[in-house]
This record gives C-alpha cells, structure tokens and sequence, in this order.
C-alpha cells in the first residue's frame, strides 16, 4: 500500500514539473523535470503497465518508463528554447549599442 502511495506522489511530482516547465520554463523547472524523470523509473512498480521490451528474466522497460523519456525530451525542449532566447536578446543588445555608438 505505501509503495503505491510514493508511485502516485512521484507521478504527481513529475506531471506537476512538466506542468511547470512548460509553463514558465527557467533553468530551475527544467531540472525539477529532470530530476522527477531520473527518480521515476526507480518507484514505479505498481504502475508500471506492460513490458515492451524484456531486459532479462526480471527486468524490462514498461510503458510507465516511456513517462521518463518524454519528461527528458520536454525538458530538452525547453533547454533549447530558452537558450535560443537567451541568444536572441544578446544579439538584440549587442545591435543596439552598435547603433547607440554610432550615434
């Protein structure tokens, strides 16, 4: 019973900082979601779903570990996009003194 409580305290964590990061993506969200996608695989037990590919006679990856790698692409996602931004008002500032100087 109380591994099936932490299974749904971690799944909730890892929905809640997806929810977050895509939200109000910072570097902050982004390894929350990480974080909850590194930790998810290890708690999963009762949920896990159907075994899609069978590692060996006990182990395999389910469906529920799909959850980790989409959390991972997300985060990735976000990563590329905020640093984009970052870029895009470094060049933005770097051109307005350049045209300030000129002045």
């Amino acid at each position: 019973m109380n591994q099936l409580f932490y299974s749904i305290l971690a799944m909730n964590a890892l929905f809640s900082s997806i929810a977050w990061c895509a939200a109000k993506p910072d570097q902050w969200s982004i390894l929350a979601v990480l974080a909850f996608a590194l930790i998810w695989p290890f708690v999963n037990g009762p949920l896990e779903g159907n075994i899609l590919l069978k590692l060996n006679s006990t182990n395999g990856i389910t469906v529920s570990d799909l959850l980790s790698v989409l959390a991972a692409v997300i985060a990735l996602i976000q990563a590329m996009r905020l640093r984009r931004d970052v870029r895009s008002d470094q060049s933005a500032t770097e051109n307005l003194d350049i045209t300030e100087k000129r002045q």
